[in-house]
């Protein structure tokens, strides 16, 4: 079938936003003018689009941390709840894991499916929340409508337990809950400098001396995490994870709210995130490309991605028995 001008739009300029073999030549195709018509493809219309969407998801640097990340974010969180909200999750997820993938990154995964864009037109900004790098005062603008991700925290939990709402308006919110408290932890879903879409905009050179069109967003989504795992699955570096945090680490992250541990993500990546060792802040955006190694900027970074990781276990913990919290009986 021929290939609709449409679709070939649509991926060119995906190509702005999804780093990949895909979108470059797709990028490259329609840059030099190749004529639609010409382009003979041999799978069904449907399939196509499938497999487009397919990338989409696969590619994109927007989404807060990696598979990876919010796996073992939910594996941490599993061993530390309650017994009523293991129950009362069970129930919502049929018996399933929140450290699955189909559970964790489901608010990722929707963002392919045309019947969830209608249903929540908003979804794509409910990830993040866009802090300049230059705020000082704690007190930080949020979204009026709420669609940022303090908000759509606020709104999911309360939806997550109202018995009034379907089991599966009940349950999409758990799902909602579970990724955005998770996305929350990684700092450049707090942080944006220079408008920079949360260092989506800050191209990379090379991460540990690979080269593979990469941005500093992504960095912190997926490369980091695969870095210090290395072999390990994500069951047993959850694992290890948990085994390092100690009770007064439990008691000091279970603190105050949504919004401080907005703040406190914020001030990762205005202090720590866009600066090498050396103290030195990260080129303009239309500087040379710069290299991140071990000995420059790996090093210093990996230790905030671990304690990131914990803090928003322990917080999801904290979320989800609150929600779940079965009021005690008056004697």
């Amino acid at each position: 079938m021929i290939v609709k001008k449409q679709i070939l739009e649509t991926l060119a300029y995906s190509a702005t936003k999804f780093p990949g073999e895909l979108a470059k030549i797709c990028s490259l195709v329609w840059r030099q003018n190749v004529s639609h018509r010409s382009i003979q493809i041999r799978m069904e219309y449907k399939t196509w689009v499938s497999f487009f969407f397919f990338w989409l998801v696969i590619c994109s640097p927007s989404w807060g941390w990696g598979t990876d990340g919010h796996t073992i974010i939910g594996f941490m969180a599993e061993d530390h709840l309650k017994k009523t909200t293991k129950e009362a999750i069970r129930d919502l997820l049929d018996a399933r894991s929140i450290g699955d993938p189909r559970i964790c990154t489901w608010a990722d995964q929707i963002r392919s499916s045309a019947n969830y864009r209608r249903k929540y037109p908003n979804h794509p900004t409910w990830h993040y929340i866009n802090i300049d790098f230059l705020q000082k005062d704690k007190n930080y603008p949020v979204a009026k409508d709420q669609n940022d991700v303090l908000g759509a925290i606020e709104r999911f939990r309360k939806k997550a337990n109202d018995v009034s709402l379907s089991k599966e308006e009940r349950k999409e919110a758990l799902m909602f809950v579970i990724h955005f408290v998770e996305d929350l932890h990684q700092p450049l879903h707090c942080t944006t400098r220079m408008d920079d879409r949360g260092g989506n905009l800050q191209k990379i050179k090379s991460f540990a001396g690979k080269e593979d069109r990469l941005n500093l967003h992504r960095i912190w989504d997926v490369d980091l995490i695969n870095y210090d795992k290395k072999e390990l699955t994500n069951v047993d570096f959850a694992k290890r994870l948990n085994e390092e945090i100690k009770e007064p680490e439990w008691k000091e992250w279970s603190k105050g709210t949504i919004r401080d541990w907005v703040w406190e993500s914020h001030q990762l990546g205005s202090k720590e995130v866009y600066f090498f060792k050396d103290g030195k802040e990260f080129p303009k955006l239309d500087a040379p490309l710069v290299e991140l190694t071990k000995k420059n900027y790996i090093d210093k970074s990996l230790p905030i991605m671990r304690i990131q990781l914990k803090r928003a276990s322990v917080r999801l913990v904290k979320v989800l028995n609150d929600i779940y919290e079965i009021p005690e009986k008056k004697k």
